[in-house]
This record gives structure tokens, sequence and C-alpha cells, in this order.
């Protein structure tokens, strides 16, 4: 189990049973130890700040948020040539830097992952 799917074990057993429940009983409903679920709990409390943060935590808001980054670069960057400084920015305002990395190097390398995607002959079926 990878850290985004413990996340979101952890966050489900929170939506569904409430924040009162213990960490013990938690971590046994996401088949955790309560040391990780403690420790992930805390990271996904100091992650969520904004009010729109928790539907990132469920895994048809990743996989939204996923589209969202990715259709961003790809009509932003690719097409409009836009900076990625300024995708940087956008992402900003839209407060997923906690979510997602929005740095500007992490978007070119992304951007540059996407371009030679595209371009790469062998993905065409």
């Amino acid at each position: 189990m990878n850290l985004r799917e413990r996340s979101q074990a952890i966050w489900a057993a929170g939506y569904k049973f409430g924040s009162a429940i213990l960490p013990r009983h938690r971590g046994a409903m996401a088949k955790l130890s309560k040391s990780s679920v403690h420790r992930l709990y805390h990271r996904i409390v100091n992650r969520n700040q904004a009010p729109e943060s928790c539907l990132w935590e469920t895994e048809v808001g990743q996989k939204w948020l996923r589209l969202l980054v990715l259709s961003t670069i790809f009509v932003f960057a690719l097409q409009g040539g836009i900076g990625c400084e300024r995708l940087s920015q956008f992402f900003h305002l839209l407060r997923l830097q906690r979510h997602i990395g929005v740095s500007p190097t992490a978007l070119r390398s992304l951007r540059a992952s996407m371009e030679s995607k595209i371009l790469d002959p062998s993905t065409i079926r």
C-alpha cells in the first residue's frame, strides 16, 4: 500500500466515523499501526487548511486533481506557450500547493515528461 492509498484509507475511516475515533480503532479499520495512523492523520490535518481541501483526499478527488493539472499543463504550457512560473502562480491561487508539487521546477519536469510522451511514436496505437 503506497502513501496515497494509506492516506485515503485513514481519511475514509475518519470521515465515515468522525474525527473523535481513536487512532487504534482507525488503524484497525485502515489495517495500519496506531503510530502510522497518528502520523498520517496529522499530515492530513496539516495539509487540509482550505475549506475545499477535503475534496482532494478522496480517490475521485485525486483523479480529478490529476486531470486538472495535466490538462492545464497541456492547454496552457504546451499549446499556449505560457511559462511554468505563471502556472505555478495559478496553482498557488487555487491553493493546491499542499496537495501537488506546484513549483516551477516540478511543473517543468512534468511538462517535459508529457511532451516526450506526446512526441514518442511508440505510444501511438
